[in-house]
């Protein structure tokens, strides 16, 4: 009986941090839409937006780091967005990643038993831009979003397969260069004949905590770190 109470309990302190964490996500989101309605450039422009990127898992659960360890695939993916303001942008993402492994024994000796994990997760995120002129080099940016990865683990030594969801959320800090400075011309063909209003490097750490608000089970909690090439149209 205390075991269960003990879980009720996990689960209602889970519940509560996610309601406090989406009423922090929509004042933020409101905040952060009135201060960009203030700025005449923010009016000036509005994207859509397009990158490819590809990166490094640094996974935050130690089980995954004794098992995953053999072979590991890099994240890579794409995100669609729209820059509703300049500093503003909601985007969505899908990406894929895989790592194999091994199995551990109950005395935490490595097993013959191998697996493989591949994980799709999608996203939708808000940012926040600090770009303040149309040709600015350097723009930070920082975000906030929600999370939902499909994952499919196959115990390859006895073909059992497992597979669900998990959610979570995520912050995002990154820095994207703006190309265009660098080679004005290049800059004039990709709009003329694409019509890519600017280019960017793009570099970002994602901390993303997947672990469904708490429940026990898989962890995919962990930090991201990406390098892109992102296109405004």
């Amino acid at each position: 009986m205390d075991c269960l109470n003990n879980y009720s309990q996990k689960r209602q302190k889970g519940k509560s941090l996610m309601k406090q964490n989406l009423i922090i996500v929509f004042v933020l989101v409101l905040s952060l839409i009135f201060f960009s309605s203030q700025s005449s450039i923010a009016k000036s422009k509005r994207f859509i937006t397009f990158e490819a990127r590809s990166g490094y898992f640094d996974a935050k659960s130690s089980e995954w780091n004794k098992i995953y360890n053999d072979v590991w695939g890099l994240p890579a993916g794409i995100r669609i967005g729209w820059r509703f303001y300049k500093q503003l942008e909601l985007n969505a993402g899908l990406s894929y990643f895989s790592a194999t492994g091994h199995g551990i024994t109950k005395s935490g000796l490595r097993s013959e038993e191998k697996f493989k994990m591949e994980l799709i997760p999608a996203d939708i995120s808000l940012l926040y831009r600090f770009s303040y002129s149309l040709d600015q080099f350097f723009v930070p940016y920082i975000g906030i979003g929600l999370d939902s990865v499909y994952f499919s683990e196959k115990n390859k030594s006895e073909g059992k397969s497992t597979d669900g969801f998990k959610t979570g959320h995520h912050e995002v800090i990154g820095l994207a260069l703006l190309l265009d400075k660098l080679d004005r011309e290049n800059a004039r063909n990709l709009k003329r004949e694409w019509g890519v209003e600017n280019s960017f490097l793009v570099f970002e750490a994602r901390y993303s905590g997947i672990n469904s608000f708490g429940e026990k089970g898989l962890d995919l909690s962990g930090i991201t770190y990406y390098i892109g090439l992102l296109f405004e149209f």
